[in-house]
């Protein structure tokens, strides 16, 4: 056999895949950063080969640029309620209307995450989360316990925007980070239902005072949540649906 021949091929091979993974990848196109329509439709073949279902719908159809936000997280931040909040009805979005009213909560953007009933106090617990341009902060949470059509308790971890830090960089591509889902998923089938911009507040800095929050992407799917740096590309975090977070890439993937 001749290695060096061979040696040959599999280089020639090897840069032909990153010609055409570069091709796929050049999915901005413009200033107005909206996505390639062409580059979209291979990306979701990629993906379906690698049993992957992916809708064109689920993908954003631009890009914006999203600057990293300086925080100071809210020491301890836990709402002393002199007496219930009535609210209309037990929905989170008549929840959120009484949560806003407050003096101590209307100058924060407050989206709902999810709700966890106890059957045995008949209580409900909320889950909300902050935004900043009606972008989702991730590491935030605010906690409100709902029994009777009123709020008895708030709690939770929030932040004061102190400052936008501006960087001369531009977003990744959303189609890179599903060539990277492709590439490292080797499960019998998963379905991909959103990919969204948003930011992310590393779990190992909510210790801090001040911090910053990094822009990101965020995938949803089936099983969880992936989160991916929007700047440099880098896997951040999965969050299955049990709650665990996994922040080895090998161990998410294999967990989905």
């Amino acid at each position: 056999m001749n290695y060096g021949k061979a040696k040959k091929i599999l280089i020639f091979l090897f840069l032909f895949v990153n010609l055409v993974l570069i091709s796929l990848l050049v999915g901005i196109s413009g200033d107005n950063n909206e996505l390639s329509l062409d580059s979209l439709n291979k990306v979701i073949a990629l993906a379906k080969q690698k049993n992957i279902s992916v809708e064109q719908s689920s993908l954003p159809k631009r890009v914006e640029m999203l600057d990293f936000l300086e925080l100071e997280r809210l020491s301890d931040f836990k709402a002393q309620i002199p007496e219930a909040i009535p609210v209309v009805s037990e929905k989170p979005a008549d929840i959120l209307k009484g949560l806003t009213k407050q003096d101590f909560l209307n100058d924060y953007s407050l989206e709902f995450s999810s709700k966890d009933t106890n059957l045995i106090t008949d209580e409900v617990k909320y889950q909300f989360t902050q935004s900043y341009n009606g972008y989702t902060l991730y590491g935030s949470e605010l906690y409100a316990i709902v029994q009777k059509k009123s709020i008895t308790n708030v709690s939770g971890t929030l932040f004061n925007l102190k400052s936008v830090k501006y960087s001369d960089f531009e977003m990744i591509s959303p189609l890179q980070i599903l060539l990277d889902i492709s590439a490292n998923y080797s499960g019998n089938g998963e379905k991909i239902s959103s990919v969204k911009q948003a930011y992310y507040i590393p779990p190992d800095s909510l210790e801090f005072k001040n911090l910053t929050a990094i822009p990101c992407y965020v995938i949803d799917l089936s099983k969880g949540k992936l989160f991916y740096d929007a700047v440099n590309g880098d896997f951040l975090m999965y969050l299955g649906i049990n709650g665990n977070s996994i922040f080895d890439k090998t161990e998410a993937f294999s967990s989905i």
